[in-house]
């Protein structure tokens, strides 16, 4: 893709991008006509950037061919009116620069590169960038790791003119600042954490990929108007409303247990959006857990809870 492309993205990756859940049957197989109808909902609230296949679409319980079918079945459904970025973490280089093409095949309009907790030195991580990334034909994004990636290495790939954004997921308030004044001005930094997302939106942030839009799009894409019209006050307000959700499994997080993503289907399912359980070994919530959850969502975030959720209170 050529440059210019390339530039018309990064003007585009803004607000709230939606890394997208996996459904699956009560056999763990994907169900596609509830990810058809998920994918649905998200572009109607006004949805325009969407990743099928990262964290919280449990791409590490996924097979090589389901991602691919994952990226093309998005593609279509987007049919031009979301960005399609297609998240490309194989166990190796061989498989992701694989998968990197796959993407490509199908009409993604660029692929989202984890960068290796390890890079290796300046030298490695260019040789895995470029053969993810432009080896592929596509702009590419990148995912730091947060602070495991040092900010050498970043302006080392920052400079390259297919790179189309920086997604930043640690917590360290000081290094997304950094972030942003170094490259802001012409890379779109995003957000890549819910728990300090409050700040990294003040600190200009250009935008933000987390999970929680899956279930709540009005809310977060409130959370961003707040944020990009500099309302400071609306925007913690939001913050703080978003954070009495994210604690019911901050102790999971700090234990290296994504249930957030759990969570994140079981949100779906109160709301009345059934996208099936997780695969093995994420573990479906407790009734005591969605009972808190049902709560939550009405009390803290606002949201209309159908009667059948409010039944298991």
């Amino acid at each position: 893709m050529s440059a210019p492309a390339g530039l018309r993205l990064r003007e585009r990756l803004r607000g709230v991008m939606v890394p997208l859940v996996t459904p699956f049957t009560a056999s763990l197989t994907i169900d596609w006509p509830a990810f058809d109808d998920h994918v649905s909902r998200l572009l109607a609230s006004g949805i325009e950037v969407l990743i099928p296949a990262d964290l919280v679409g449990e791409a590490w319980a996924l097979e090589f061919d389901e991602k691919v079918r994952l990226f093309e079945r998005t593609v279509r459904l987007a049919r031009g009116r979301a960005i399609v970025l297609a998240k490309i973490s194989e166990p190796s280089l061989p498989a992701a620069s694989r998968l990197a093409r796959e993407a490509a095949s199908v009409g993604v309009d660029a692929v989202k590169v984890p960068l290796p907790a390890d890079p290796g030195g300046h030298e490695a991580l260019d040789e895995y960038v470029n053969a993810v990334g432009p080896g592929s034909g596509l702009p590419f994004l990148l995912e730091t790791s947060g602070t495991d990636i040092p900010i050498q290495l970043i302006d080392q790939l920052a400079g390259h003119p297919e790179i189309v954004g920086i997604e930043e997921p640690g917590l360290d308030l000081d290094r997304f600042d950094m972030l942003v004044q170094r490259y802001g001005a012409h890379i779109p930094i995003i957000a890549g954490s819910e728990d300090v997302l409050g700040f990294t939106l003040l600190l200009g942030a250009s935008g933000f990929m987390t999970a929680s839009p899956n279930f709540a799009p009005g809310f977060m894409r409130a959370l961003w108007a707040a944020a990009a019209a500099a309302d400071a006050a609306t925007t913690v307000d939001l913050y703080r409303r978003l954070r009495r959700y994210r604690r019911l499994f901050e102790p999971d997080l700090r234990a290296g247990r994504p249930l957030f993503v759990s969570y994140t289907k079981a949100a779906l399912d109160v709301l009345g959006h059934s996208v099936g359980p997780p695969r093995p070994p994420l573990r479906r919530l407790s009734d005591a857990e969605r009972r808190v959850l049902t709560v939550t969502l009405r009390d803290a975030l606002g949201l209309e809870v159908p009667h059948h959720g409010l039944m298991s209170e």
